[in-house]
């Protein structure tokens, strides 16, 4: 479902989306920190920073590129915050 979010144009669907991506990882970590699931998503929010990352060098370099890594960054960075805050993830990445 993460995909989704920076390709989806309605905020309500986004909203639902972001939504259930936190509330199924925290389910995942109720009882006891589900650690493999973790890396997991740790590691793609990871790579989409990074793409994000290597997408506005490139931009500053003037070579064309879509903003839809750079969305997806964003929302990682995002979920990861907010996976922060309601103390599902100790550590990050």
């Amino acid at each position: 479902m993460f995909p989704l979010l920076p390709r989806t144009t309605s905020a309500t669907l986004r909203s639902f989306i972001r939504k259930t991506i936190l509330t199924d990882i925290k389910v995942a970590n109720m009882k006891s920190k589900n650690h493999k699931m973790n890396r997991a998503a740790q590691a793609m929010m990871f790579d989409m920073v990074e793409k994000g990352m290597d997408a506005q060098v490139r931009e500053d370099s003037n070579v064309i590129m879509t903003s839809s890594t750079s969305e997806e960054a964003l929302w990682a960075v995002t979920l990861a915050k907010e996976l922060w805050r309601w103390r599902v993830w100790c550590v990050l990445f």
